[in-house]
């Protein structure tokens, strides 16, 4: 998980640092390479990709929140924390990752090794 969180700071700085957005046809390459890359909800429409280029072109990978679900350990399988996830996706929903992280900073993932 720490690595794959490493991955998208770093895209995310590259894309931050080279401004990569400020052209509307670098713009439309970075995304189809981002969304390559990602599992897309089918749900998430042109204008959703739209939105979601803008805003990564302003943010860095130094700039962002980064935390793992919260989870515990029964029987030797994974779990999520279910009181501590409800909090984490209402964090989501409400764009307030950064105070969810301050009060729960178990959550938050390591740094990217620089």
């Amino acid at each position: 998980m720490v690595l794959q969180q490493n991955l998208l700071r770093a895209i995310l700085d590259k894309i931050s640092n080279e401004q990569l957005i400020t052209s509307p046809l670098t713009a439309i390459r970075v995304v189809n390479a981002v969304v390559a890359m990602l599992i897309v909800d089918s749900n998430f429409t042109n204008t959703a990709v739209e939105s979601f280029a803008s805003q990564v072109g302003r943010v860095g990978g130094s700039t962002g929140t980064f935390v793992t679900a919260p989870t515990h350990t029964v029987s030797g399988a994974v779990h999520l924390d279910p009181s501590l996830s409800d909090k984490l996706w209402a964090a989501i929903r409400h764009d307030s990752i950064a105070a969810f992280a301050a009060k729960y900073p178990a959550t938050l993932s390591p740094a990217a090794l620089g």
